[in-house]
């Protein structure tokens, strides 16, 4: 069998070739013996590169890192397995990957899961996301023995660290962007002193509500939602762990991409517990404070932090 390449008349695209006989021998296991005959610009501005080519029998997504972090392209597999069994959401259909190794790039390949423009934000984070959404939720409440994130340890088993929402909320999420500020020295004397405070507040401040730990996406935005061919919401680049659903809700908030009848629709499916406005402060906090450990000390940093300390003061006292 030849492999043809008509490349796009605009840009030089291919796929990188130390990791094109793996690749192209992953379309190939997948049951596609067929040339690819176009390639065409997928996404820019994420952290692994990334192509879209088609062969005469499929469509697919292809990124490749040289630099990823151990176990990535596993992991994420993984993790959308575990979504896909659920049998509640839609997500991208794996091909193939490989971890990096040496010189030769990690890399996951997919099938292609749909389109991401504005012109079709409202279908792809509207009403049917928000059953979608709900339904996952819903099944995955209380499947856990307790919260924290998804993953596999070397015997291929989830790894699940049991501990209640709280501690996790700081130990999962706020630790490390805390750690980091103080080593860099990012913050005020000031804000030091209230995040302390903060963490000592966060079972009180969270306390007083029935929950479950829940399968969330944990990485809700409307950059990784596509929308395919049949019109289906498609979850792509989860980050799984077993939370309290509010904090997945105030995640789709941040950017105010997503549509009113996405979350009029959640709320009459598996409506928010009373309070959920005042612990959404809350959790928009821990959210802008890992910005900081995301960016690095970056102006958009500067931007939320500008947002997150009135929320401390709010509640905290020196």
């Amino acid at each position: 069998m030849k492999w043809g390449r008509t490349l796009s008349s605009e840009q030089e695209l291919g796929i990188p070739a130390l990791i094109e006989a793996a690749v192209l021998g992953a379309v190939r296991a997948a049951g596609d013996e067929t040339s690819i005959v176009e390639y065409r610009w997928a996404s820019r501005g994420g952290v692994s590169e990334t192509v879209r080519f088609k062969t005469e029998g499929g469509d697919y997504f292809l990124k490749w890192n040289s630099r990823p972090e151990s176990g990535t392209f596993g992991q994420e597999a993984f993790q959308l397995s575990l979504l896909r069994e659920t049998q509640t959401v839609r997500v991208p259909d794996v091909v193939g990957f490989a971890e990096c190794e040496g010189e030769i790039p990690g890399w996951m390949l997919q099938r292609w899961a749909g389109r991401m423009n504005l012109a079709n934000r409202p279908e792809r984070v509207g009403a049917r996301l928000a059953e979608r959404l709900a339904a996952l939720h819903a099944q995955t409440a209380g499947s856990s023995p307790g919260y924290g994130y998804v993953g596999r340890d070397g015997d291929g088993e989830r790894v699940l660290p049991t501990q209640d929402w709280p501690t996790f909320l700081y130990e999962g999420h706020l630790k490390h962007s805390i750690e980091r500020a103080w080593r860099e020295n990012w913050w005020t004397a000031e804000r030091n002193r209230r995040v302390d405070q903060l963490i000592e507040r966060l079972p009180a401040l969270l306390g007083g509500v029935e929950r479950a730990p829940m399968l969330l996406h944990g990485d809700l935005h409307s950059g990784n939602i596509r929308l395919s061919a049949d019109g289906e919401p498609v979850l792509v680049d989860p980050w799984l762990f077993y939370g309290d659903r509010e904090i997945e809700i105030v995640a789709t908030q941040l950017s105010g991409d997503f549509t009113p009848e996405f979350y009029a629709t959640y709320e009459a499916l598996l409506p928010l517990p009373p309070g959920f406005e005042v612990r959404a402060e809350i959790y928009r906090l821990v959210w802008y404070l890992g910005i900081l450990y995301v960016n690095g000390g970056t102006a958009e940093d500067q931007s939320a932090n500008a947002i997150a300390d009135p929320i401390l003061r709010r509640y905290t006292e020196i």
